[in-house]
């Protein structure tokens, strides 16, 4: 039977596959994603996230860890930050194992002839793992000895901006766009067309101008009004769900909030406008929520789909 070398061991070793596989455990759950592949006697690092991962942090974090792990024949780590999309890298920075003398170079033009990103990611063979507490062989903690040169920020502050960097990277503006008109032009036209219907009915029926005002400001009518606008906000959640590749959810609701921040505005800010019935409030707030329930439709019907397939 073959025995079955530890990941730790393979990394010891110089695999930069189980390098990888250590590092993507403990930065998975900051949204960021390593490649790793050797060059002679260095390591070669990229980086990968939604947003430019911090160069401080995930610096200090893989010179601990790769310096504790002592690995023969690798005498310097070339460390690559680079937002998903973009071909360049946004930062590099060189570290000599030995010392921790640190070259830093930041978006030169000439940079893509330092490192060929899609060739570390060809060669790295990345496979994610399950994540796990690896704090013993890629601690959080920057070394203490590092050169000073490294700038490494306070651990709070560095935290704090990253979590905001990554809550920005989910929303998608676009498709909360979308849903937002999909509300707001599917509620005023829908608007408009029943209101010329009924009073084209009551105007049949004799109604002058006054009365047929009068019959389309009583409660059947704004109840019948509310309706609609609360259904093309459910619709404006569907569409903004189904336009966002990711947190459908997230974009449904941020649509909603910007409805509804369109709604209190329009209601609430003119001076020349008659003041809002309960019934009207009511539905501003219930827009976000049945934008939400929108997205839920578009998000379960998703994996109906996938099921089927």
């Amino acid at each position: 039977m073959t025995e079955t070398i530890p990941l730790k061991q393979q990394a010891q070793g110089g695999d930069p596959q189980a390098i990888a596989t250590l590092m993507n455990r403990s930065f998975n759950r900051r949204g960021v994603t390593a490649f790793v592949t050797t060059k002679g006697n260095c390591l070669q690092i990229l980086l990968e996230s939604s947003v430019v991962p911090s160069q401080s942090t995930f610096v200090s974090m893989i010179w601990m860890g790769v310096h504790k792990l002592e690995i023969p024949n690798i005498h310097s780590l070339e460390i690559y930050g680079k937002q998903l999309g973009n071909e360049i890298p946004s930062w590099s920075q060189k570290v000599t194992l030995d010392k921790a003398i640190v070259d830093q170079q930041y978006q030169e033009d000439t940079m893509h002839t330092h490192l060929n990103t899609n060739s570390i990611k060809e060669n790295s063979d990345l496979r994610v793992t399950p994540l796990k507490d690896i704090s013993k062989v890629l601690p959080v903690e920057p070394p203490k000895n590092i050169d000073k040169n490294l700038d490494i920020k306070n651990t709070g502050d560095v935290s704090k901006s990253h979590f905001l960097h990554q809550l920005l990277g989910r929303f998608n503006i676009r498709s909360a766009a979308y849903g937002f008109l999909m509300d707001v032009i599917g509620s005023e036209c829908s608007s408009f067309l029943l209101t010329m219907i009924f009073s084209f009915i009551l105007a049949m029926q004799g109604k002058n101008y006054y009365q047929i005002q009068t019959e389309l400001s009583n409660n059947y009518f704004s109840i019948i009004y509310a309706s609609l606008g609360l259904l093309f906000s459910g619709a404006g959640g569907f569409l903004a769900a189904h336009c966002a590749k990711h947190d459908r959810i997230l974009n449904s609701a941020l649509a909603g909030v910007i409805s509804t921040s369109f709604g209190c505005l329009m209601t609430y800010t003119n001076p020349q406008s008659i003041p809002p019935s309960s019934l009207q409030t009511m539905s501003l707030l219930l827009t976000i929520p049945v934008a939400i329930a929108g997205g839920c439709i578009r998000q379960a019907s998703l994996k109906k789909q996938m099921r089927t397939i």
